[in-house]
């Protein structure tokens, strides 16, 4: 069963960001605020890990654990949201749709037990 992340652990590199409708993608980095050290952007991947994209931390709603990111929006916000995104139309997923997948080394995203 999942559990909330209430004493907000940090979010591991790898966690799975979710819309409100569906899978985004997994986190890469974080932009850091130099004086805060505190996160203002999330650097997220996509499925094919072909393309990154940033949103602001603003747009995430919570987390559970450390391996989960909930966002506030749906998928067509984030396109609107997010600096240097693209998306494949034809599927509706997250990258360039004339680039070629080799998907023999992408992991599945981790799931929660």
């Amino acid at each position: 069963m999942e559990q909330p992340n209430e004493n907000k652990q940090p979010i591991a590199i790898g966690a799975v960001v979710e819309a409100l409708d569906g899978f985004v993608g997994v986190v890469a980095a974080f932009v850091m605020d130099p004086q805060t050290q505190q996160p203002t952007d999330i650097v997220v991947e996509n499925e094919d890990k072909t393309e990154q994209f940033t949103l602001p931390m603003d747009l995430v709603s919570g987390q559970v654990g450390t391996r989960v990111v909930r966002l506030k929006i749906n998928r067509s916000e984030v396109i609107k949201q997010a600096t240097n995104v693209q998306v494949d139309t034809q599927t509706a997923n997250f990258g360039h749709p004339n680039i070629p997948h080799d998907t023999s080394s992408v992991n599945p995203p981790p799931r929660l037990g």
